[in-house]
């Protein structure tokens, strides 16, 4: 089953060739097959064992092919660039000459900049590919389930499993001994297969170091490298805090989120979600908002700026897009004062809009503060009313 994507990249391809990059089985390869509008002349997959050979042994083998066809004006595909970045000088003679798109696609571009590569010199855009979204979800009229969500996560191929936890095993595991071996760590394997279960305890959690570091059994410099690697290879990402507050000192550590709840949960070894009232439903409810937001940025609004707000006596925003919306998010179905509190002590003059998100089924407003339901959130945030493009 295909489940349609909210990106359409077939506009900047028109113009532009384009970087895309994503973790792995998040359906890059699908949304060419199912989804990309201009049929590309050619396709190369560099986990093709064969390809690879080929264009490792003659890296022009591409463009002598271009030039025996007399390609031009036209889009070339080549998967996992990663694996062989000195095609992407080929690439660029055959972007200058021939005016020739290119769709380069890849699970992590750590490889890239690690070697300073060739990375087009503004020949060619970037973009993440995500997994699914629940607005994708409802707009392929599949009912979303939250718990479901929140313990399979929504990669395509878990989500949509007969067998999601197996699934989710097997796709942790497949980072531990491709991605992470091709980035050269796998002398401490063990380490950081110890890391990767604390750092999912510090899931959605300022990152401290040295904590981690002394949990993990090794030193701050290994654990900063790793948290490196995680974010080089797409499996989380660091969400900065907002440090310019007119009336509270705020601090300066960064949280990290993993780029899907259920790799988190089996990552950390946590049971599963069966009500709102478990304990973890909580941290993963609150991954899942700021992980749609994510998404609805990469694909949508990049240039939004996402902070979180924390100050050094406690107070704290979960969310603050550009500056000018600050966003709670409560697992719970009824709102009181107690979860209004940090929002209505919110008295910086730039913000424009308070939302709190949470699981109960009706939206209103509570003077200055909204209160929406999550799906009514999701569908605002994709149809450009949350913030405007």
């Amino acid at each position: 089953m295909y489940v349609k994507r909210n990106i359409d990249l077939s506009q900047i391809l028109k113009n532009k060739s384009l970087f895309l990059f994503g973790p792995r089985q998040t359906g890059k390869t699908s949304y060419i097959k199912n989804q990309l509008t201009i049929e590309p002349v050619l396709k190369y997959n560099l986990f093709n064992a064969n390809v690879f050979l080929d264009l490792s042994s003659d890296p022009s083998l591409i463009r002598k092919t271009v030039e025996a066809y007399d390609y031009k004006d036209c889009l070339i595909v080549i998967d996992e660039i990663q694996e062989l970045p000195i095609l992407l000088n080929e690439v660029q003679l055959m972007i200058d000459e021939r005016n020739i798109k290119f769709l380069l696609t890849g699970s992590s571009p750590r490889k890239l900049k690690r070697q300073s590569c060739n990375l087009l010199g503004g020949r060619a855009r970037w973009k993440n590919f995500n997994a699914l979204s629940y607005f994708e979800l409802l707009n392929n009229n599949i009912s979303p389930n939250l718990n479901l969500i929140l313990n399979n996560g929504l990669v395509p191929s878990i989500y949509l499993s007969d067998d999601p936890e197996e699934d989710l095993i097997s796709y942790t595991s497949l980072y531990l001994t491709q991605e992470i071996k091709a980035e050269g760590i796998t002398r401490k394997l063990l380490d950081f297969t110890r890391f990767l279960k604390v750092a999912a305890l510090s899931n959605s959690k300022e990152i401290n170091y040295t904590k981690i570091a002394n949990d993990a059994q090794t030193n701050n410099q290994a654990v900063m490298q790793w948290f490196g690697v995680l974010e080089d290879t797409l499996l989380g990402f660091f969400l900065e805090p907002y440090r310019k507050l007119e009336t509270r000192k705020s601090i300066s550590r960064k949280k990290f989120y993993f780029f899907d709840t259920g790799v988190a949960r089996v990552l950390k070894h946590g049971p599963k979600i069966n009500s709102s009232t478990d304990t973890d439903f909580g941290e993963y409810f609150e991954q899942f908002i700021i992980l749609e937001i994510k998404k609805y940025i990469d694909y949508k609004n990049p240039r939004t700026q996402l902070n979180y707000i924390r100050t050094n006596t406690g107070f704290e925003i979960d969310c603050l897009l550009n500056k000018e919306i600050a966003i709670e998010i409560k697992s719970c179905n009824k709102i009181n004062e107690r979860h209004y509190k940090n929002l209505k002590l919110l008295k910086e003059t730039y913000i424009k809009r308070k939302i709190i998100v949470c699981t109960t089924d009706t939206y209103y407003i509570e003077e200055d503060i909204e209160i929406m339901p999550f799906k009514f959130f999701i569908e605002k945030l994709w149809n450009d009313e949350i913030l405007f493009r």
